[in-house]
């Protein structure tokens, strides 16, 4: 997860895009622990970042992403 906010937050502090940014925990019904969470990203520069991260201790878990574009 932290490689796509990376970038994310790039795109924005370099002042290349004006981003609207969205992230949302998915629980089971029931739970208190987030089951997975879901990263939208627009910008202005062509940023679609559309991604769905499980929330594994797999360090090795890739994103579900269905929009992996970051412009600029």
């Amino acid at each position: 997860m932290s490689g796509i906010e990376t970038k994310i937050k790039t795109e924005i502090k370099t002042g290349r895009q004006r981003v609207t940014y969205d992230t949302r925990a998915i629980y089971a019904p029931g739970s208190g622990t987030p089951l997975a969470i879901h990263l939208e990203a627009r910008g202005t520069g062509g940023m679609n970042v559309d991604c769905l991260v499980l929330n594994v201790a797999d360090e090795d878990n890739d994103p579900i992403c269905s929009s992996k574009a970051y412009g600029g």
